[in-house]
């Protein structure tokens, strides 16, 4: 590839901002957005870094765990949606710790 076929594209604050607004909906996938717009998630994470608002942290959802029984054969069960997939996941409660690095950096 020649040097002059590698030209950075600039794009408008209006469509950075559209990007933006649109990732920072709830259950949206960040990488899909930027995918269907022919972009690098990361770029789209800058601008999101850059782009007021950034610094609110996403909505958290309280999970309750219920004790008293043994923990030895329970599991966690979530189903989480985003957009139109569904996943399904199922993990030993005696590894809720794992869960829930496991769902940071799903759900990053």
């Amino acid at each position: 590839m020649s040097h002059d076929s590698r030209r950075r594209r600039r794009h408008s604050p209006e469509f950075k901002s559209q990007l933006v607004t649109a990732a920072r909906r709830p259950g949206v996938s960040v990488a899909g957005i930027a995918l269907a717009h022919g972009i690098n998630a990361n770029l789209l994470h800058r601008w999101m870094r850059k782009t007021p608002g950034a610094s609110e942290p996403r909505a958290l959802v309280p999970v309750r765990i219920e004790t008293g029984r043994p923990l030895v054969h329970e599991a966690i069960d979530l189903t989480i949606t985003r957009g139109d997939v569904q996943v399904g996941i199922r993990w030993p409660l005696v590894d809720a710790e794992g869960c829930a690095r496991f769902l940071g950096a799903f759900l990053k």
